[in-house]
């Protein structure tokens, strides 16, 4: 379960930087265009934050079903999670050999 908590954390990343870049992407579109360009974005980044947020809590109520301390500390609003997601995969990226 861990580990997958650590996947949804870096697909949830993923999500981010794709959504960011396929805006300038579609800068140069119009109307209906940019708009389900955005859209389709946006789409794929909440779900993976849905998921990531959901592995989180899944992760942190065995946490406590098992007496240990619990790996997200933070609070409930989502800005949180995706700060916590970033750090997960910032420390990934820092911590390699």
């Amino acid at each position: 379960l861990v580990n997958e908590m650590i996947d949804a954390a870096a697909s949830y990343v993923k999500a981010v930087v794709m959504m960011e870049t396929a805006v300038a992407n579609v800068l140069g579109l119009e109307g209906a265009e940019f708009r389900e360009a955005r859209t389709s974005t946006d789409r794929s980044r909440t779900l993976a934050h849905n998921s990531f947020i959901s592995t989180v809590n899944a992760v942190n109520r065995l946490c406590d079903k098992r007496g240990v301390g619990r790996v997200y500390t933070g609070g409930e609003e989502r800005r949180e999670y995706g700060d916590f997601a970033f750090e997960i995969v910032r420390d990934i990226f820092e911590g390699r050999g």
